[in-house]
């Protein structure tokens, strides 16, 4: 995993499989995640089938 910004925008680079999908805030996986929140060290996604909320540690700093 790992992000970048263009601009004001912040882009989440995630790998399934063999397969990079990137992604910003609002933005939905697959039909299955939506991308809620891009932070320096963590990404916070909804998996939607169950309306549950997850997150994913980048690595970065706070």
């Amino acid at each position: 995993m790992g992000q970048f910004a263009q601009g004001d925008t912040h882009v989440v680079m995630l790998v399934r499989g063999n397969r990079v999908l990137t992604a910003g805030v609002g933005e939905t996986l697959e039909n299955t995640y939506r991308i809620d929140r891009i932070e320096a060290s963590k990404v916070t996604l909804t998996y939607l089938p169950l309306g549950t909320s997850q997150s994913l540690s980048t690595g970065g700093s706070q």
